[in-house]
């Protein structure tokens, strides 16, 4: 190799874990893993021409460090330049902000909840709040929730997730057609399902029938691959905030409104308090918000932290800053159990 210098294309984040490193591509939608000895090349030696990284490590390593490079620019990871062009591409402005007071909802319906919707969903709009998930723990029907996805048809509320139990009384062209008459509704889970099987509808809706048994809220706090989401917004946000609570607000099925319906603490009930006024009158709600996977034991050490989801509600030690219990990832040896 001459004495080109690299940049990692702005997009290409890499992030340092306990036994192996990853490359973030938050453009693409893609992560790569990474030796922690090529994330220390990337950030440590960024500055440096190929020939003088390998100066630093020894001719002994030529070999390897040529291959980094080759696989790099191959997977378009990185691109060559001249050493007075390095100054021309700044890295990505990884700061997060959000207009709205919240980003999203969650609300629990079970059998003795008594929610007013149209009270909920226009105080969640007023806060800004884009995105609502429906979680219903007890029958329902399609014109009990047409009734509420029609309370949905003058808001901005960009999005509507609905989890209802299985019923044989649904049959696939009744909820296909609900569904594409309700395009907020970006995904249809059936759940407590005899099957496993997923829908496509024309309106971009997904509906997916699953086994799993989701009686009330202690089914949260999950955290696998499937759950990852790798894009600019998630990495930004959790840099500095936590990538399941911040900007959310929960109303459990008894309404009690907390950060999520899975945590003890409510900070007062629906039918009595506005949600505005909860946010403005209780700062300790606000403060699960700021807890980032950089302040989390275990996960600190994670290479997939700022694409993972978090939980807070269940936890290894019981406490806020402990690794959640439902993980098993482990990043000192690289496994999943």
């Amino acid at each position: 190799m001459d004495k080109r210098y690299f940049r990692l294309y702005a997009n290409c984040l890499p992030v340092r874990g306990y036994t192996r490193s990853s490359i973030c591509d938050v453009q693409r939608g893609r992560l790569q893993f990474i030796p922690n000895d090529l994330y220390e090349i990337l950030e440590k030696h960024a500055d440096r021409s190929i020939p003088e990284i390998i100066q630093v490590f020894g001719e002994e390593n030529r070999e390897t460090i040529e291959e980094y490079f080759d696989f790099l620019y191959t997977e378009e990871y990185i691109f060559y330049c001249e050493l007075d062009d390095l100054k021309l591409f700044p890295p990505l402005d990884l700061s997060w902000d959000h207009p709205s007071m919240i980003t999203n909802a969650i609300v629990d319906i079970g059998l003795e909840s008594k929610h007013h919707f149209d009270s909920i969903i226009s105080q969640l709009e007023g806060l800004g709040c884009k995105d609502i998930q429906l979680r219903f723990f007890r029958e329902t029907s399609i014109p009990e929730l047409s009734g509420i996805m029609d309370l949905f048809l003058t808001s901005s509320i960009k999005s509507v997730e609905l989890l209802i139990p299985y019923s044989e009384r649904f049959v696939d062209a009744e909820i296909i057609r609900f569904a594409e008459a309700n395009l907020r509704i970006h995904f249809l889970v059936l759940h407590s399902s005899p099957f496993n099987r997923q829908i496509e509808t024309k309106s971009k809706t997904v509906i997916r029938f699953v086994e799993d048994v989701i009686s009330d809220e202690t089914h949260c706090g999950h955290i696998s691959e499937g759950y990852f989401t790798v894009n600019l917004a998630t990495f930004t946000e959790s840099q500095k905030y936590n990538s399941c609570l911040n900007r959310k607000i929960a109303i459990d099925r008894n309404g009690e409104i907390k950060n999520c319906p899975s945590m003890r603490t409510s900070y007062g009930n629906i039918k009595d308090n506005n949600i505005k006024g909860v946010l403005l009158d209780h700062p300790a709600l606000k403060e699960m918000w700021l807890i980032n996977k950089d302040q989390v034991e275990i996960c600190k050490d994670c290479e997939f932290r700022y694409v993972c989801t978090d939980c807070r509600a269940y936890t290894v030690k019981n406490d806020s800053l402990s690794k959640p219990a439902k993980c098993k990832y482990d990043p000192y040896t690289a496994e999943w159990s």
